[in-house]
């Protein structure tokens, strides 16, 4: 989605999507469920568009358009932009030992961010490919059970 076209010539996404709702709910993912699968997808593909640029401290923040992206990625995940943005673009540090410990918030530079923004992706769409295959394994037992 970078920069490119969201259009394919002779693709009708309207009539996939029909197609693709319709064997979901086939295999017994429908409603709320096929809503919150497609909300999660539909982040990481937002996530996914997120852009950083090095700051004049070297330190990170989100570019430009990224910031459009970061925002309907924090919608579809429910949490604040300014939840998410913290998340990609610092870490937390705890130093110390028993009883005595401190914790420091650490800037990610612009390579760091995009690290931290693919791994979310990756865990994000991980996570919906299980709950996915979770479904598919629970109605081929319906199924066996049923016959």
């Amino acid at each position: 989605l970078r920069g490119g076209t969201d259009a394919i010539s002779g693709v009708d996404d309207a009539a996939q999507w029909r197609e693709t709702a319709a064997r979901m709910s086939l295999l017994g993912i429908g409603g709320e469920r096929r809503g919150e699968l497609m909300r999660v997808i539909a982040a990481v593909l937002a996530i996914g568009n997120i852009g950083f640029t090095a700051a004049d401290d070297g330190t990170r923040c989100v570019s430009g358009e990224g910031g459009r992206w970061l925002a309907h990625a924090a919608s579809l995940l429910r949490v604040s932009p300014s939840q998410l943005a913290e998340k990609l673009t610092s870490r937390v540090l705890t130093a110390g030992g028993k009883g005595r410990s401190s914790m420091y918030t650490v800037a990610l530079d612009a390579e760091a961010c995009e690290a931290a923004r693919d791994a979310l992706a990756q865990s994000l769409y991980a996570a919906a490919f299980e709950s996915l295959v979770e479904s598919l394994n629970g109605s081929q037992e319906e199924a066996a059970a049923a016959a």
